[in-house]
């Protein structure tokens, strides 16, 4: 019963916040104290969810003979208690139970587990509201599990153009509202964002270059439709929020953390719809990394449509780093934990190429500090988000020099269908896998024996764990061992600030500030240049 009590502690403290929402503290607290009757699904289904934040001895052990590990188990517990759908005073605790195992299943990527639990839970909600008139202590209740519903709906669509979802059909909000908008609340905003984030997707991955009737530079486009709706969200919230200090009522932070999070999210979108329109690098020959590389251009466009392009892309990325870092300053890392790391999955990609492009003696520092901190996010994300481990592969993969180019093979055409569709057999990253890949099954299946270590140990263990793979001396050189110490030390302290909830060291804290930005030690672009070296190692050793 303790275990219990612990993980349902941690999953208030823990969870994100929509999640949470769906069973809020009070009712909890009137469940357990007052009427002293709970539905035991509910209860397994948060115990789930909350057995990867604990290090009690109990969370770590492995059940039923070691073939399952708790947090299976608890899960298990929850899904054969809302099998029987009988005992219909219990519908409000089924909706809640199968909301917590959608998150539950995201993070481990059961997407198709998740998405068929989405339908199941809207289709159980109608049923409810259709067969009584709900109580009007549950009527607030039943609005947050559909705004829940909505949000799970709308994230689980990124990157799965073929999912059929009523997301697709949603008209641009702030256009409809007009000037009323400025009115609406930053939850609702966020929800509108990620509809309009999964159109732009939609569209990214519709496009067909060949097909195209309209160029995107001309009036009439797709792209430009999308453009102006971008443009008249910026309008109407022009500004990024800044986390206040003062702000001391949980209140407070959480709703400038949500405000945070929709300018996070807007920059993402202007990223998605302007990140195919980048030049493609090509590889300089062994010149030297750093050294002034040729570029292919998007064919057939302006020079100045194109400029315009790049530094929108630009100036979002660094937009992206420096908000993130202040919601992870401000508290905010288990809030929003997946779409942190999702829109840093995007911030990097402009941030590469951007390295990639320029020459060694242009002022870089500020470009290689925020793809540290991105790097880092990324990857204490992943301690809590298996998903993120892909996303961490596709961008070395894109970053790796030696990953073929997709228009030495086909056309330059091809290449600009989507920003990864330069490059050969490099997917698109999507928010919640429909199932997990074999290395993510593996990656799932290390947590147990990972999880033996203190959490700050089994922090630094991620894919960016780099001094794990120096074991075998003989396929690397002494300066690669020197390197990879000291880049696994950096990288895995300021990993453990973040999780933490410190201010990150100087390195990091420079980010998005006037002047150079402090990297590491020994200030070097090499330090992000050579990640992909190491990476293809681990893999190799693991494989």
């Amino acid at each position: 019963m303790n275990v219990v009590i612990h993980l349902l502690d941690l999953f208030y403290r823990r969870s994100n916040s929509n999640v949470k929402e769906v069973v809020p503290l009070e009712a909890a607290f009137f469940y357990l104290v007052r009427t002293k009757t709970v539905f035991s699904g509910l209860i397994y289904a948060m115990c789930a969810c909350a057995v990867q934040y604990s290090t009690h001895p109990m969370a770590r052990a492995t059940m039923a003979g070691g073939q399952q590990s708790l947090d299976e188990t608890f899960s298990k517990l929850a899904r054969v208690s809302i099998h029987d759908w009988a005992e219909t005073d219990r519908h409000l605790d089924y909706l809640r139970t199968y909301c917590i195992l959608i998150d539950y299943d995201a993070a481990k990527c059961h997407g198709k587990q998740a998405w068929a639990n989405i339908s199941i839970s809207k289709t159980l909600l109608q049923l409810y509201r259709a067969q009584t008139q709900p109580p009007l202590d549950e009527v607030g209740i039943l609005e947050r599990i559909e705004f829940y519903l909505q949000i799970k709906e709308a994230t689980h669509s990124l990157g799965h153009g073929a999912l059929e979802s009523s997301v697709l059909s949603q008209t641009v909000a702030w256009a409809s509202h007009n000037s009323d908008y400025t009115q609406v609340g930053s939850e609702q905003r966020l929800l509108d964002l990620l509809r309009f984030f999964v159109r732009i997707h939609n569209y990214n991955n519709k496009n067909n270059p060949k097909a195209q009737v309209v160029q995107p530079w001309k009036s009439g486009s797709d792209f430009r439709t999308l453009h102006t709706e971008m443009e008249e969200y910026t309008v109407h919230f022009p500004s990024t929020p800044s986390l206040d200090e003062n702000d001391t009522s949980q209140d407070d932070i959480e709703y400038t953390i949500t405000e945070a999070m929709c300018s996070l999210v807007c920059h993402c979108c202007d990223i998605a719809l302007n990140l195919r329109f980048l030049p493609i690098p090509e590889p300089n020959n062994g010149q030297g990394i750093g050294s002034l590389s040729t570029c292919v251009e998007f064919p057939g466009a302006p020079p100045l449509f194109i400029l315009e392009r790049r530094s929108r892309c630009e100036a979002s990325a660094e937009a992206i780093c420096r908000i993130a870092q202040d919601v992870v300053q401000g508290g905010g890392f288990f809030h929003y934990t997946a779409l942190l790391g999702y829109c840093s999955v995007h911030a990097i990609f402009v941030l590469l190429n951007q390295l990639h492009r320029q020459p060694k003696h242009q002022q870089l520092g500020k470009v290689v500090g925020s793809l540290k901190f991105a790097f880092t996010l990324l990857a204490a994300v992943r301690r809590f988000y298996a998903p993120a481990a892909s996303w961490l592969e596709i961008v070395f993969r894109a970053h790796d020099t030696s990953t073929p180019l997709t228009h030495h093979r086909s056309t330059i055409g091809e290449a600009f269908h989507s920003y990864l569709g330069r490059y050969v057999d490099v997917p698109e990253p999507c928010f919640v896998p429909l199932m997990p890949s074999a290395d993510q099954s593996d990656i799932l299946g290390s947590k147990a024996k990972e999880a033996q270590a203190s959490p700050d140990e089994s922090v630094g263990r991620g894919v960016l764990d780099v001094s794990e793979r120096q074991n075998d001396e003989s396929q690397q050189p002494a300066w690669v061992q020197s390197y990879a110490g000291h880049l696994s030390e950096d990288i895995e302290a300021e990993e453990i600030r973040l999780l933490r909830g410190e201010s990150p060291s100087n390195a990091i804290s420079l980010i998005g500030s006037s002047g150079e930005t402090v990297v590491g030690q020994d200030g070097s672009i090499d330090t992000l240049m050579n990640i992909p070296k190491f990476w293809r190692k681990y893999r190799r050793r693991q494989g």
